[in-house]
């Protein structure tokens, strides 16, 4: 069963956007890691994405009115 030029040269088409596709998703995947570990860890944590540490916690303090 031989390939005729057409096959390979599909193959090959197909063959070079599977790879598009894995590099863009890899790119996707670090960028996207990337931004949640380096992001600004309190505004990151009160959003829920990564936990806050307790002594960040007790940084944030409460906006208070002058009087």
């Amino acid at each position: 069963m031989g390939l005729d030029a057409e096959s390979v040269i599909e193959r090959r088409r197909l063959k070079r956007r599977v790879t598009i596709w894995r590099i863009a998703a890899v790119v996707f995947a670090l960028l996207f890691f990337g931004a949640l570990f380096l992001a600004d860890k309190q505004m990151a944590g009160s959003a829920g994405i990564l936990p806050m540490s307790p002594a960040s916690t007790s940084a944030v303090s409460s906006p208070t009115t002058a009087r």
